[in-house]
């Protein structure tokens, strides 16, 4: 019984063999066989590509840009409301400058002494 699944091991194994050689026979004829379409189309595409390069199709344009709705002018958008944490829009409340506060302590002196006066 051992001899005969030592056997079956041995013919499993020489069929194990036969069937990968002759997949990776079949694998790379396919590839061969490919090869030569594949390039021949990859060929045609660049070449294709690179006359469409230099003769560039003239573009005719539109028939009626005026009728078409896409070429008219659109409305002005509505402005957006300011955000309060932009830069510059928080107002800004000046205060009175040096020399505006000494002219009025000079009228108000004025003022004082013409009451004296």
């Amino acid at each position: 019984m051992v001899d005969q699944e030592d056997g079956e091991e041995f013919v499993l194994d020489i069929v194990n063999e036969i069937v990968e050689s002759t997949m990776k026979v079949l694998h790379d004829q396919y590839i061969v066989c490919q090869t030569l379409p594949y390039t021949i189309q990859e060929t045609k595409t660049l070449l294709l590509q690179i006359i469409e390069w230099q003769f560039l199709a003239c573009d005719m344009g539109e028939d009626n840009p005026a009728c078409d709705l896409t070429w008219l002018e659109e409305e002005e958008p509505v402005t957006p409301v300011t955000d309060s944490w932009a830069q510059g829009s928080v107002p800004i409340m000046l205060r009175p400058s040096s020399a505006s506060s000494k002219l009025s302590v000079q009228s108000d002196r004025e003022s004082e002494l013409s009451v004296y006066r």
